[in-house]
């Protein structure tokens, strides 16, 4: 039997401008929770890691290394559960499994595409799935301070 590489993600803060003055609303994200798609078969991640054009449209199977299988919001933060793939030629997929804390170096964004008014995400954003990625170029990892970002 398989064992499966599972981990769960704080994604982001809802109403909450991020690093690219970009504001999720609660109610979107709630959508997410809630929807089909996540459901049904969970939402595609596409390792984006040292991918510097992963401003495509939808999930390129030749990167996707696992999905997720349950968002939920603890008050205004998403967190999503993980599952990711044991086997296959992925980027980073080695890594993923066998490196002791990689997956703590890395964040899950989501990929979608919809219009922004006045920095807000619209209810017309297309949720294609997440991205893998260094947690320091995530535009929605909390703050951390100087001194303790140094000790």
């Amino acid at each position: 039997m398989t064992q499966i590489k599972e981990k769960r993600f704080f994604v982001l803060e809802a109403d909450k401008k991020n690093k690219n003055h970009r504001v999720f609303t609660e109610q979107l994200l709630k959508s997410w929770c809630a929807s089909e798609k996540l459901k049904e078969a969970g939402y595609d991640i596409e390792c984006a890691i040292d991918d510097g054009e992963y401003d495509y449209d939808f999930i390129k199977d030749e990167f996707n290394v696992g999905r997720i299988t349950k968002l939920e919001m603890e008050g205004k933060k998403l967190f999503a559960t993980c599952q990711f793939k044991t086997e296959g030629e992925f980027p980073y997929l080695n890594e993923i499994n066998t490196e002791e804390g990689f997956l703590d170096k890395c964040a899950i964004t989501p990929k979608g595409k919809g219009a922004v008014k006045n920095q807000i995400v619209q209810e017309d954003y297309e949720l294609y799935g997440f991205n893998l990625i260094w947690a320091h170029e995530s535009a929605f990892a909390e703050e951390v301070p100087a001194e303790t970002a140094k000790a």
